[in-house]
C-alpha cells in the first residue's frame, strides 16, 4: 500500500474528470472480502473540482482465519467520501513562482455493525519549475468508535492524526523521481476486540519512501521501482519493495506485471512486557501481549498482472482487470486477489 501511496501522492496534478467503478474480491484461508466501489472526480471550468465515492465491504467473520469454519458474509461496511478542491492556475508564494496550486478539503465516513470511523482534513498540491516539479502535503484527523451491541458491550475510542509530505521531479522527458514521508499518531484502543490481546494505547508510525519511474516510448516499455521503509514506536520495522513493468502490446492494450515484497520484524512486546496500567498508574502493572499475526516477524510476496484495455470502439472507456497471488508467512496463508476497474474520462465545458 505504501508504494501505491507514493504514486498517488507524487503524480502530477490531473485536469480530467472521470468515473471509476471497482470490483474487488479477496480470498485467504477462511476469510473473504467483496468490495464494490464507485468514485467520481469532476473538474469544473471555474477552477473548482469535486470528488466523491461510495464503497461497500462485505467480509466474512473477522476471526475466520483462526477457526475451521468459512462462514457466509457476516459483516458489512459502508464508506462514503467527499472532497472539494480549488486550483489557482498560477501565482507566487513567497519567492516561489507556481504554475498551479491546488488547495482542498476532504471527509470520509465509514460505518459497520460495531465500528464507526469519521475522518476529515485538508490537502494542497503545487506544480512549479515549468511543471517539472511537484510538492504536496496533507493533514487528516480521524475519530473511531467501537460499540459492541448489548448493555455490557465494549465501548472504546481511537483518535488518529495523519500527515503526509510528497514531492517529485522530472529529470528527463522519460524519467521521473519522487518521494513521500508519512506519519501516523494513534491514541486509544489499538486491539482487536475479537482476539485475546493487550496492546499499548499509544503508537506512532512513520514511513519514508521513494520511487523511480521510466518510460521508453519506441519500445512501449516502462516501469516503476518503489521502496518504502516503515518504523513504529512499538519497535515494529519493515521494508516494502515494489516493481511494475509496463509493456504496450497494441495502441489499446497494455500489460503490467507486478511483484511486491514486504519484510517486517516483530513488535517489542511479543515477550509479554509488564508496564504501568494507563487507567490506574498507581496500581499493579499490566502485561502486554499480542495475538495479531501482522505484528510478528513476517514476509509477504505478491505477484500478478493487470491489463489496461481501451479499444477505440469503447469511446474512451478503459477496462482494467487484475489478478494477484499473495504468499504470507503468517497463519493467514496464501491470498488470491482479483480486481476489475472501469475507468471513463469526460470533460465539462
Amino acid at each position: 500500500m505504501a508504494g501505491l501511496l507514493v504514486l498517488a501522492s507524487a503524480a502530477p496534478l490531473r485536469a480530467d474528470s472521470y468515473i471509476t467503478s471497482t470490483g474487488l474480491y479477496y480470498k485467504e484461508r477462511s476469510t473473504r472480502v467483496v468490495a464494490p466501489a464507485v468514485n467520481a472526480h469532476v473538474e469544473l471550468p471555474s477552477g473548482w473540482s469535486v470528488d466523491g465515492g461510495v464503497l461497500v465491504d462485505q467480509v466474512t467473520s473477522a476471526s475466520a482465519a483462526f477457526t475451521p469454519d468459512d462462514k457466509a458474509f457476516t459483516e458489512y461496511r459502508i464508506q462514503g467520501t467527499l472532497g472539494v478542491d480549488y486550483t489557482l492556475r498560477s501565482g507566487v508564494v513567497g519567492v516561489l513562482a507556481l504554475d498551479s496550486l491546488r488547495v482542498g478539503a476532504n471527509a470520509r465516513v465509514s460505518n459497520e455493525s460495531d465500528y464507526r470511523s469519521i475522518l476529515g482534513g485538508g490537502r494542497l498540491n503545487a506544480l512549479f519549475n515549468d511543471k517539472l516539479s511537484s510538492a504536496g502535503a496533507s493533514f487528516q484527523y480521524q475519530a473511531d468508535a467501537l460499540r459492541q451491541p448489548g448493555p455490557s458491550g465494549i465501548r472504546r475510542n481511537l483518535k488518529a492524526v495523519f500527515v503526509s509530505l510528497t514531492g517529485s521531479q522530472v529529470i528527463t522527458p522519460r524519467f521521473l523521481v519522487g518521494g513521500v514521508f508519512n506519519a501516523q499518531i494513534l491514541r486509544g484502543y489499538l486491539e482487536n476486540v475479537y482476539r485475546l490481546e493487550q496492546h499499548p494505547t499509544e503508537r506512532n508510525d512513520y514511513s519514508l519512501g521513494y520511487f523511480l519511474r521510466y518510460r521508453y516510448g519506441p519500445w512501449g516499455l516502462g516501469g516503476i521501482f518503489e521502496q518504502c521503509a516503515h518504523y513504529s514506536t512499538w519497535g515494529h520495522k519493515a521494508l516494502t519493495t515494489n516493481l511494475e513493468i509496463w509493456q504496450t502490446i497494441t495502441p489499446w492494450l497494455e500489460v503490467v506485471p507486478r511483484i511486491r515484497v514486504h519484510v517486517q520484524g516483530s513488535v517489542d512486546f511479543v515477550n509479554r512486557l509488564d508496564v504501568p496500567d494507563p487507567n490506574d498508574p498507581t496500581g499493579d502493572p499490566i502485561t502486554l501481549f499480542t495475538t495479531d499475526p501482522t505484528l510478528f516477524e513476517a514476509q509477504t510476496v505478491t505477484g500478478g498482472v493487470r491489463f489496461i484495455f481501451a479499444p477505440p470502439f469503447l469511446d474512451g472507456l478503459q477496462i482494467n482487470p487484475a489478478y494477484y497471488v499473495m504468499y504470507q508467512s503468517t497463519r493467514y496463508g496464501i491470498a488470491h486477489i482479483a480486481q476489475v476497474v472501469l475507468y471513463y474520462p469526460f470533460s465539462i465545458e
